[in-house]
C-alpha cells in the first residue's frame, strides 16, 4: 500500500486526522509516522518491554500493567520509556493540565445557585408542579447567561 503523505511503497500504519465534524484515515509508512509524532515500535520490541524486569524487586512491566502499581523507586528509572508510552496511550498526554482555580468569588456563588436550582427543578418535575418548574428553568438561564457575561468580563 503506498503512503497517502509521501506516496512511497510500505504504508502499514493508519493515522487519523480529526476535525470538528469528521474524521479523515490515512495510511502511511513508518518514516511519515514518526514525523507525525507517532510511536513506532517493532513487535520485537514490545516483547522485550513486556518481560524486563527490575534489578531492585524483579517487578515486570506486564505486572505493572496488570496492577497499576509499581514495587519500588527504581522500577520508574527501569520502566521509564514504558511508563511514558502506556501513560500516553491511556490518558491521552503526559502532563496534567487540569484546570485553573476559579478566584472570582461571583463565579462560585453563581455555579452553586445554579446548582440549587436544578435540584429544586428536578423536585417540582418529580411533584408534578409544572408551573414552578417553568419558572425555575427560566431562573437558571437567567443565573446561566449572567455567569457568561462574568466570565467574560474576566478574560
Amino acid at each position: 500500500m503506498k503512503c497517502d503523505l509521501c506516496g512511497a511503497d510500505g504504508a502499514k500504519y493508519k493515522y487519523y486526522e480529526v476535525y470538528s465534524d469528521n474524521v479523515r484515515e490515512i495510511n502511511i509508512c513508518e518514516e511519515c509516522a514518526r514525523k507525525k509524532g507517532v510511536d513506532v515500535k517493532n513487535k520485537d520490541d514490545s516483547s522485550i518491554s513486556k518481560n524486563k524486569v527490575c534489578p531492585t524487586c524483579g517487578l515486570t512491566f506486564s505486572e505493572y500493567k496488570n496492577s497499576k502499581q509499581l514495587g519500588c523507586i527504581n522500577c520508574y528509572k527501569t520502566f521509564y520509556d514504558q511508563i511514558q508510552i502506556y501513560l500516553k496511550d491511556s490518558q491521552l498526554d503526559l502532563v496534567h493540565k487540569g484546570k485553573e482555580p476559579v478566584t472570582n468569588t461571583k463565579v462560585l456563588s453563581v455555579k452553586k445557585e445554579i446548582l440549587e436550582l436544578k435540584q429544586k427543578l428536578e423536585n417540582f418535575v418529580e411533584e408534578e408542579k409544572f408551573e414552578e418548574a417553568v419558572e425555575l428553568r427560566d431562573r437558571i438561564e437567567e443565573r446561566k447567561k449572567e455567569l457568561k457575561t462574568i466570565r467574560s468580563k474576566n478574560d
